[in-house]
């Protein structure tokens, strides 16, 4: 994966923390004071994702319809349980599920239909939260641009 692959990372806490990374991302992460394994190999996809616009064309968040893979089903099965809890989180008859970045939301359902397949995947922490990462090259310069204001850039931190 090259320097200029573009990440945004999805921290599923009870406030959701969001950051942009660059290339690719170690199979453990240090952030905010916690400890994130990877779940799935990095470069796989764990499914399709489309970024959700609202009708003045802003990303506001992201859904995942992650594949139905029996070796992924127990980690997406917490993944979803882990989900449900979340104020931002939506989730659709147990098949996908939705983040929201922004409130309120107002979702263009016509301009939110990339079915990107790019790189994509989980990390959980120690204490179960969950982190998502999702390739941001469907997005356009200016889409990327806006979102990466919104979320602060990753920066490893020490264990």
């Amino acid at each position: 994966m090259e320097r200029d692959t573009r990440l945004l990372l999805v921290f599923l806490r009870q406030n959701l923390i969001l950051r942009h990374a660059y290339g690719s991302l170690k199979p453990a992460l240090n952030v905010c004071g916690s400890t994130y394994r990877e779940q799935t190999k990095f470069g796989r996809s764990t499914g399709h994702y489309d970024w959700l616009r609202s009708m003045e064309g802003r990303v506001q968040g992201v859904r995942h319809w992650p594949f139905d893979d029996t070796e992924l089903a127990p980690i997406i099965q917490q993944l979803l349980n882990s989900c449900r809890a979340l104020s931002y989180a939506k989730i659709e008859d147990g098949k996908y599920f939705e983040i929201t970045f922004t409130s309120p939301v107002n979702i263009n359902h016509d301009t939110s239909q990339d079915q990107d397949l790019s790189y994509n995947g989980i990390y959980r922490s120690d204490a179960g939260e969950f982190l998502l990462y999702f390739d941001t090259s469907a997005l356009t310069p200016d889409e990327w641009n806006e979102l990466s204001r919104t979320a602060t850039e990753y920066v490893e931190e020490k264990a």
